[in-house]
């Protein structure tokens, strides 16, 4: 059976990544390559397949189009990459132990208070 209206195709106009690094179509979420998050991709569905472009064209999602309702597809190389980077973010940053901490002069609290002419 046809769908009740013709199905959505070509270019959807351009868009910033989220950070949950999914792009909407129709009602379905489809993965796009977690580097790209924040930056502007090109969405152009086809009949069959959905792709997503940065903004120098280079490939950063093709799946296949998924016609069922309130799908999410999710590339395994996507989700690998964006558990890298989630576990990367997570390590506190490492501070050098000989690194050198300047240590400020709190008289001038005393200089601005008034309070040196009191001893």
């Amino acid at each position: 059976p046809l769908p009740p209206y013709p199905p959505q195709t070509g270019s959807l106009p351009q868009q910033r990544l989220p950070r949950n690094y999914y792009v909407h179509i129709d009602s379905n979420k489809y993965s796009v390559m977690p580097t790209a998050i924040g930056k502007i991709v090109t969405i152009m569905i086809g009949i069959d397949i959905v792709r997503v472009t940065d903004s120098t064209g280079v490939l950063l999602a093709k799946h296949k189009r998924v016609w069922g309702k309130n799908q999410v597809i999710t590339d395994p190389e996507h989700a690998r990459v964006a558990k890298a980077m989630r576990q990367q973010l997570a390590r506190p940053a490492k501070i050098p132990s000989d690194a050198e901490v300047e240590t400020p002069d709190l008289k001038i609290y005393d200089t601005l208070s008034g309070w040196e002419h009191c001893a």
